[in-house]
């Protein structure tokens, strides 16, 4: 499946009521979410066996955040911050901004550019220096 198709989802939802809003927010988050998971598996990134399922989220964009790329830290940072929106969306019933349709907008086109950032036509020396980085933060963060 491409995970691009999350956000067309999220595109056609954010038109609807209340829950189709908040589930527009969650798509968008794992069309880019998955989308950060294919860049690091292609640059040879283990993201298979975190001590908890959850911490994947966390992982994934703390391994951007970590990379000493520009334009990935960015996307990390995006990342972070659309996984915050996607848990108030998910799990925060109370909170109504969430659902707010320009809100709902600002997290669609983040995880657009989100994953315009991880599609970039990055040189092989780029990636292999990402992924260098973001080995030995690991290693140093998690002894592995």
């Amino acid at each position: 499946m491409n995970p691009k198709d999350f956000l067309i989802l999220a595109r056609e939802l954010h038109k609807g009521g209340k829950a189709a809003r908040r589930t527009a927010v969650s798509r968008a988050y794992y069309a880019a979410h998955h989308m950060g998971r294919r860049l690091l598996q292609s640059i040879g990134i283990d993201l298979s066996r975190p001590a908890e399922r959850r911490e994947i989220h966390v992982l994934t964009y703390s391994c951007f955040n970590q990379s000493g790329n520009d334009a990935l830290v960015e996307a990390g940072r995006l990342l972070r911050d659309l996984h915050a929106s996607r848990i108030e969306a998910d799990y925060e019933l109370d909170k109504e901004e969430i659902e707010d349709e320009a809100v709902v907008m600002d997290c669609l086109d983040a995880a657009e550019e989100i994953i315009g950032m991880l599609e970039a036509d990055y040189p092989a020396d780029t990636l292999e220096a990402t992924k260098n980085t973001i080995e030995f933060w690991r290693k140093v963060k998690y002894g592995r």
